[in-house]
């Protein structure tokens, strides 16, 4: 039986921008993010996830977000006000081109439900 490894990327929070969406079915938008940040962004290959933190106000909301999520950065992150809080979910990457520096990501929409879905949608 082969043994799995988990391993977590030393790069903490790395700040990026939607540069293009796309409807890829009826209920699934493809998300690609961008931006200088995102070179530090190490790739690990197959079935790679990482946290995405997703504004619920403000857009400056993000601003709180912890520079690392482990258990102490989670702390952080509960003590910041649940008006304020980003969203923070799992996701898979759907495929990272590292010469442009750009990562893809898709989500699954059911219309106005939900956080990431009416996120990626609009």
């Amino acid at each position: 039986m082969p043994n799995i490894t988990v391993t977590h990327a030393e790069t903490g929070l790395i700040q990026a921008e939607v540069v293009r969406s796309e409807r890829v079915t009826p209920n699934m938008v493809r998300v690609t993010l961008g931006g200088d940040d995102l070179r530090r962004f190490e790739h690990r290959g197959f079935d790679q996830w990482f946290r995405l933190a997703l504004p619920v106000g403000s857009p400056d909301d993000l601003a709180r977000m912890p520079a690392k999520f482990g258990v102490g950065g989670y702390l952080s992150y509960l003590r910041i006000p649940k008006g304020h809080r980003p969203v923070v979910r799992n996701y898979t990457v759907r495929s990272f081109d590292e010469p442009a520096g750009e990562l893809a990501i898709d989500f699954v929409s059911h219309g106005t439900e939900g956080v990431a879905g009416p996120w990626a949608a609009s």
